[in-house]
């Protein structure tokens, strides 16, 4: 996993830590009262958080006794510390990443490369941990491969799967995990998101209010991408839309996926305040629309076709 200069607020640029102090603390007091398990499953909503927390927690574990190490008061990783900086160069042999930072989807032949990285690698008799990114997109060849390396004896290796609820997790891959349900307060949500806009200097309005209907990675991104396209709340949702596809289909990033996405929640959410609009009728149209984004991402469905839907949409009154 190298250092993204694209995505700012990937979990490896996040340095600071915002509002895991109870998880965090539960997690390294397992791991050095010598109870950690060998896979833990971090489950919550997509954009709260999941990654940075295991990020922050494998710095610690590894720069604790060393000349720099991770800084448990303020939950900060010392960025002159030898394990990030060989993380980011991707030469540690003690952290795997795989997941969408790396654009893969976790398969089969993903699992089988890490069991032979085990196999060939010279272990430093140090812990090796594996971070697989959604966990709840695997299907059931790849569940089964990941189990197998699970149940192989080791006292080395640890694994640490991301939830994003997306989709049911195979039962297998949970009975086997140690879950952490992962939760926040609309105001524990909102003094991260602070955090995160003035760490990052994002201007968050006009959306920083619908911080109760999505997570702070997923506001703090899409307020960043909108603003760059110079989208706002006075555009034209139509043309919004457009802007976005266009940039979707040609960088394959899926930021504006998410921001349409964003947008197409935030213009309901508007009409729900208008008691003459049909909830049900809302609900219907915006699951068409999110079916026809996902055959314009994955099967190549023409923009008119996606543009078109998003005119169902009540006109407001």
């Amino acid at each position: 996993m190298t250092k993204s200069k694209e995505d700012k607020f990937s979990p490896n640029n996040s340095i600071k830590l915002y509002g895991y102090d109870l998880y965090f603390n539960d997690l390294k007091d397992l791991f050095e009262n010598k109870r950690f398990p060998k896979v833990v499953l971090l489950t919550g909503e997509k954009g709260i958080g999941k990654f940075t927390l295991a990020f922050h927690l494998i710095n610690y574990f590894f720069t604790k006794e060393s000349k720099k190490p991770y800084d448990l008061k303020n939950f900060t990783i010392n960025t002159q510390s030898d394990f990030y900086n060989q993380i980011l160069l991707n030469v540690n042999e003690n952290f795997n990443y795989i997941g969408k930072l790396d654009n893969k989807r976790v398969s089969v032949e993903n699992i089988r490369e890490i069991k032979k990285k085990f196999t060939t690698s010279s272990l430093n008799n140090l812990p090796r941990f594996t971070v697989l990114d959604d966990a709840d997109l695997f299907n059931a060849n790849s569940a089964n491969a990941l189990l197998k390396l699970i149940e192989e004896p080791s006292d080395l290796n640890y694994f640490i799967l991301i939830n994003n609820k997306r989709k049911r997790i195979i039962d297998t891959l949970r009975s086997r995990s140690l879950e952490f349900k992962i939760f926040f307060s609309n105001n524990e949500k909102k003094a991260i998101l602070e955090n995160l806009a003035k760490n990052f200097d994002v201007i968050l309005e006009p959306y920083s209010n619908f911080i109760s209907k999505t997570t702070p990675g997923t506001l703090i991104k899409v307020s960043e991408c909108l603003s760059s396209l110079k989208i706002n709340d006075d555009k034209n949702l139509y043309d919004s839309v457009e802007i976005l596809l266009d940039k979707l289909k040609k960088n394959k990033n899926e930021i504006y996926l998410e921001s349409i996405k964003f947008l197409l929640d935030y213009e309901i959410e508007k009409k729900l305040k208008i008691k003459n609009y049909d909830f049900l009728n809302l609900s219907f149209i915006k699951k068409n629309i999110t079916k026809l984004l996902f055959e314009y991402e994955n099967f190549g469905l023409s923009k008119n076709s996606v543009l078109e839907s998003f005119k169902s949409l009540p006109k407001n009154v």
